[in-house]
């Protein structure tokens, strides 16, 4: 058995049209322009796959004097964070 995939039982719920989910009624084509324009995992989990966002972020941040020297990816985050756990 799989395990269960909170963010993909979310996406499949928006994806139901005979009865909303919330009470946006242009929700279903808001969702489908969503995923035209950004693909259909628009919420990438995980450090990896938020690297290169990630690290823009920290450069700007440090451009703009928001920070003072730019933070490894692994200092970003807990350590606790990191840890991948499926529930």
């Amino acid at each position: 058995m799989a395990p269960f995939n909170r963010r993909e039982s979310t996406c499949d719920a928006f994806r139901q049209t005979a009865a909303l989910k919330v009470t946006l009624p242009w929700v279903t084509a808001e969702w489908e322009r969503t995923t035209q324009m950004m693909g259909q995992d628009y919420w990438p989990y995980g450090i990896a796959r938020n690297q290169a966002t990630l690290t823009a972020a920290v450069q700007y941040s440090y451009e703009q004097g928001l920070i003072s020297r730019l933070i490894p990816m692994e200092a970003l985050f807990a350590e606790s964070t990191l840890e991948r756990f499926i529930v």
